[in-house]
């Protein structure tokens, strides 16, 4: 909210109720966001005043702190009523209904503040988000890309065309402005975590890698970027260094499906049998809550046949070909043009037909 406040001093000996004097007392209150005392003041300017815009100004910026945000529209919108050229209702109205998610109704008033004063950069950014609830996206890019032109370091404009450009797959973009706002807000986890997003999606992972390391070096509590570190690792061919990542990661959320996933593939890449059943069926318990497999077959995501099959591969290797059967029947229930599996079920050795006994009993 924005006040039209400007510090004046009370002329000496003055009427103390009249409209200068109340006037004068309100803006010093409100200056030092006294806003309960402000308000019996704002009041009485008004009861001697009434078509002083201003005060109604104030008053609505005292309702919508008290969360009166119908009263507070009826006082801005009296406040332009009274003074079309009064920006700072425009703005209070226009952030009151951004607040209300009335945006269609908020981004006249935000125009009128541009055009009052082309260098409001927090009002451009206002009229992006706006935009992008809207879903008038090239309007967004465009309120968003003003904002930042006039305020380089501002980083809510800078977070938004980033989250733009990554939606639309312009990558060489986001990744170019997130390099930019590292300059102005070096040491932000948050931009080093999408700047490693981007890097990893255009598989440029020994870049990712370093971003995603600065991240756990100052958030040592963000589990995705441990898991994003380890799949940088195994991207890379240092599957040794991704253990350690997959598994903190699964440590600090041990619902983190991905982390898990990760961990139990990686065990079986490396022929760790026990350790990749026990983390795969984990997985299984996170996604399908059964011990092994949901009695009903997800849709087929290509993830949980997966699954199936390397938890099949492991039990296979142990010599429990009965279960590797079931695992891999059941991966083929997901999707049966699976080839592989299919070869893999002729391999295992046909259980044995149970003896019939030829002795007639008496």
């Amino acid at each position: 909210m924005k006040s039209d406040t400007k510090p004046i001093e009370a002329p000496a000996q003055s009427d103390p109720d009249s409209f200068e004097t109340h006037r004068t007392r309100y803006e010093t209150l409100v200056q030092e966001k006294n806003w309960e005392e402000a308000r019996p003041h704002i009041v009485r300017a008004l009861a001697i005043r009434p078509e002083f815009a201003p005060a109604h100004n104030q008053l609505g910026i005292y309702c919508f702190h008290e969360n009166d945000l119908g009263q507070a529209e009826t006082c801005f919108k009296k406040a332009i009523q009274l003074d079309f050229g009064l920006i700072e209702a425009h703005f209070n109205l226009g952030s009151l209904f951004q607040s209300m998610g009335r945006m269609q109704e908020a981004l006249p008033h935000f125009k009128e503040v541009v055009t009052a004063n082309p260098e409001d950069w927090e009002t451009y950014n206002r009229m992006g988000m706006c935009c992008i609830a809207l879903k008038a996206k090239e309007n967004a890019e465009a309120f968003f890309s003003e904002s930042l032109r006039l305020r380089p370091d501002f980083l809510d404009p800078l977070v938004s065309l980033t989250a733009l450009y990554m939606e639309q797959g312009r990558l060489p973009e986001a990744g170019a402005l997130l390099k930019e706002g590292l300059k102005a807000h070096p040491g932000i986890p948050q931009l080093h975590f999408t700047l490693g997003l981007v890097l990893k999606t255009q598989e440029q992972f020994e870049d990712a890698l370093g971003e995603f390391r600065e991240v756990v070096l100052r958030d040592g509590d963000n589990a995705e970027a441990f898991n994003y570190l380890g799949e940088c690792c195994v991207a890379l061919g240092m599957e040794e260094q991704a253990e350690p990542f997959f598994a903190q990661a699964a440590k600090m959320d041990p619902e983190m499906s991905p982390a898990v996933f990760n961990l139990g593939k990686l065990y079986h890449d490396q022929k760790r049998w026990d350790e990749a059943i026990v983390t795969l069926e984990e997985w299984l318990r996170q996604e399908t809550g059964e011990i092994v497999f949901a009695e009903h077959a997800p849709e087929d995501d290509g993830v949980h046949g997966l699954v199936y099959d390397m938890l099949g591969t492991c039990y296979a290797q142990k010599g429990d070909y009965d279960r590797a059967r079931e695992l891999w029947e059941h991966a083929l229930s997901l999707n049966l043009d699976q080839t592989e599996i299919l070869e893999k079920l002729e391999w295992l050795p046909q259980p044995l037909l149970r003896p019939v006994s030829l002795t007639i009993d008496d």
